[in-house]
């Protein structure tokens, strides 16, 4: 939580990185030892092969999902994130 505070205006419950690669893994177990209990727990990365489709519905649901998002059919219209921010 110490990484995110004074720069992101939000609380992370999890973080889902899709279609981590390897070396995404291994920069992940060298800071591990640098990172609280807390948010080793609470960053997820999913490699290649791991089906994003089922963990992020059960994670969020597919009624927040973007149309399109990582080549997923969620139900959500527009990305409200990119039409506040990327106009």
């Amino acid at each position: 939580d110490r990484l995110t505070i004074g720069i992101l205006p939000v609380r992370m419950n999890a973080c889902y990185i899709l279609g981590a690669g390897r070396w995404l893994h291994v920069l992940l177990n060298l800071m591990k030892p640098f990172m609280s209990k807390k948010m080793r727990q609470r960053i997820i990365p999913l490699k290649k092969k791991d089906d994003p489709k089922t963990i992020v519905d059960n994670a969020v649901g597919e009624a927040c999902i973007p149309k399109g998002f990582a080549g997923m059919e969620g139900t959500v219209e527009e990305d409200l994130l990119k039409q506040k921010y990327f106009k």
